[in-house]
């Protein structure tokens, strides 16, 4: 059955809480299948979603037959395909016309599909695919020749037979997805063994840190509505991470490449030399081979699919709203390893979520090759259940601590236009990373001054921390998607309300609390809540809530751009209506310097016009680095 995560996922927030809480959900039953997956079921079933060339039916294609006919081995090559190859091996050796290895690396792989149906052939299978990786390979790059034309529809097959014969050369079996051996002992294509090296100076990941690499092609992806890819040379994989840090990154992509080092005479006498590269997207798209360079094939969508077929991952946002130990500490978590140069895009989930929220807007922002290279996805999780100023506290130094981290290796300026992203509450804590509250919040919920006097250090520290803070001074945009600046009327729901008996804030909060009402005076009509102790998220996003209106009324510091994507369902218009959970006009803000209006239920941020409207303003973030320009708020026809 369908994951129940699936709708938690899609309309989480502040309505779903109160389902939760009223319908006593449970969380994942095992054995579940989850929205979103890559699941092995091998070359050929893939091959449709992957590709739309002939190859997904694996045969002598014209290109071979015109081959076969002409040495007069068609029928030799229906009786007795290993000898046929055998013999126009022989010929290539001689004769070294491009449309021979072309033909030799069709039909090897061929023969190797059907060497591989039974387990048993396994091995001799493997030794006919590697064969055909090296025809490929010598066909594509011809010592001492420019090479085939890329218009030549033999060009590109060819790259298709050599991405999957190199990843199944190493397949440890002939079962649909099977995990790669990349040292891979007797490697002997043409009947001796050949020197083989892995170089992984390339890789993103240390590889001790890779539980398994397995190939990209062989994986059909589930739950994401495109599937995006950097076409050129080598196997796209997915590697499974064996220490994941921090259990948020679970999957890396990578591409194999095989170097075929040698003539095919040198391999025919036991010599050349196979030389094997892992390569990950964010360490450079393009290689070296001879004097050309050649762009690196990846998968973008499918390793990121594989790692969300986890049903851990979909549990993730129910677990850190409803335990006070978190499963995962709160934090910046990033997708991949920081490439200097890099300018972070910092997303935040919302209530009784989890970064998955952000699956469609990544797969599609990864899609653009300017975004790709210029900008890279960090998210942040936390407990959504807690009050939100010390969630935003927890984001702030997350973010110094990171921001500090990555510049002992990057002392580049783009590091300086971090770009964050919210979704719902996680709009709110975006807020909290770029105003300068003054005394504002703090009078809001306080009815006397800020006076440390009486007070411990850590309890005047937590305070001013949480009321009187300054801005992230990195972050120059800020994105709010269905952000209820005003609250949301559902929070006086009656389910909803059910959610604080389940609730626990944390404990230095609690401390706090209690110090701050022996310390200060208290207007109990001003802390409406106040007896039944500290707030949770959910009554912190009341309509009626002091702390939310006031900071609805802090404008960004200077130098911040401020955008708003706003969902309307049904036929409404503004400022009527909204998105089910958030009406317009909480999520309306007049200082923002465009607002774009999509057709959507709560869960905008998987919207592809709302997508589109991210991508458009990263665009923009990248056009204006050199001077950020002023501009009036544009409101976008609703879609």
């Amino acid at each position: 059955m369908r994951s129940r995560y699936k709708k938690a996922s899609s309309s989480h927030g502040l309505r779903l809480a109160g389902i939760v809480v009223v319908a006593g959900a449970a969380l994942v039953q095992a054995g579940c299948q989850t929205p979103i997956s890559a699941r092995p079921v091998g070359f050929k079933a893939a091959f449709v979603q992957v590709e739309s060339s002939g190859l997904a039916q694996p045969q002598a294609g014209l290109g071979a037959l015109s081959v076969l006919r002409r040495f007069d081995l068609e029928e030799a090559w229906r009786k007795d395909p290993s000898e046929t190859l055998h013999t126009l091996h022989r010929i290539v050796l001689e004769d070294d016309r491009p449309e021979i290895l072309f033909a030799l690396a069709q039909l090897s792989y061929a023969w190797a599909v059907e060497l591989g149906k039974a387990e048993a052939n396994w091995t001799e299978a493997r030794r006919h695919y590697l064969r055909s990786a090296i025809y490929a390979w010598l066909y594509l790059f011809p010592a001492g020749a420019p090479g085939p034309s890329p218009y030549d529809v033999r060009f590109r097959d060819a790259l298709g037979l050599y991405s999957r014969a190199v990843a199944l050369t190493f397949a440890r079996s002939a079962a649909p997805g099977a995990a790669l051996d990349l040292t891979a002992p007797g490697v002997a294509p043409f009947g001796a063994d050949l020197a083989l090296s892995l170089a992984t100076e390339h890789l993103a990941y240390p590889l001790a840190t890779v539980g398994d690499f397995y190939p990209a092609q062989g994986m059909l992806v589930e739950g994401l509505a495109v599937r995006n890819q950097i076409p050129g040379l080598g196997a796209p994989l997915i590697g499974r991470l064996a220490n994941s840090p921090g259990r948020m990154v679970r999957a890396i992509g990578a591409s194999l490449i095989l170097r075929v080092e040698g003539t095919l005479r040198d391999f025919d006498a036991g010599g050349g030399h196979l030389r094997l590269e892992l390569r990950s997207p964010a360490r450079g798209p393009d290689i070296a081979v001879g004097e050309r360079t050649v762009p690196v094939a990846f998968d973008l969508t499918a390793p990121m699919a594989y790692a969300l077929g986890d049903e851990r991952v979909w549990e993730l946002g129910f677990r850190q709203f409803f335990r006070e130990q978190g499963e995962i500490p709160n934090g910046i978590y990033l997708e991949a390893p920081h490439a200097p140069g890099k300018i972070p895009i910092v997303f935040i989930h919302g209530t009784v979520s989890s970064p998955v929220v952000w699956a469609a807007a990544m797969n599609t922002l990864r899609a653009d090759p300017l975004i790709r290279d210029r900008f890279e996805f960090w998210l942040y999780i936390y407990r959504s259940g807690f009050p939100i100023n010390y969630s935003a506290v927890e984001l702030r130094n997350a973010l110094r601590r990171k921001l500090d981290e990555v510049r002992q290796t990057d002392a580049s300026a783009n590091l300086d236009h971090v770009v964050v992203v919210g979704h719902s509450q996680g709009g709110l804590l975006a807020k909290l990373t770029v105003v300068e509250p003054g005394q504002v919040l703090w009078d809001a919920v306080f009815n006397a001054p800020f006076d440390p006097a009486g007070m411990s250090p850590e309890l005047s520290g937590l305070l001013e921390r949480g009321f009187f803070f300054k801005p992230v001074p990195e972050v120059k945009r800020v994105v709010f998607m269905a952000t209820p600046h005003r609250g949301s009327e559902l929070t006086e729901w009656w389910p909803v309300t059910l959610v604080r008996g389940v609730l626990k804030a944390p404990r230095e909060v609690l401390q706090a609390a209690t110090a701050v009402q022996g310390a200060a005076a208290f207007d109990a009509s001003v802390l409406r809540r106040s007896a039944r102790g500290v707030p949770t998220s959910v009554e912190d996003m009341s309509e009626r809530n002091p702390w939310l209106l006031a900071l609805a009324s802090l404008p960004p510091a200077d130098g911040v751009q401020a955008h708003s994507i706003v969902g309307l369902r049904g036929r409404s218009q503004p400022p009527d209506g909204g998105d089910g959970v958030v009406p317009y006009r909480s999520a309306h803000v007049a200082y923002a310097v465009s607002e774009k209006l999509v057709r959507s239920n709560h869960s905008v941020q998987r919207n592809p016009a709302a997508i589109e409207e991210l991508r458009r303003i990263l665009r923009l973030h990248l056009a204006e680095l050199p001077k950020l320009v002023e501009a009036e708020t544009l409101t976008a026809e609703v879609n």
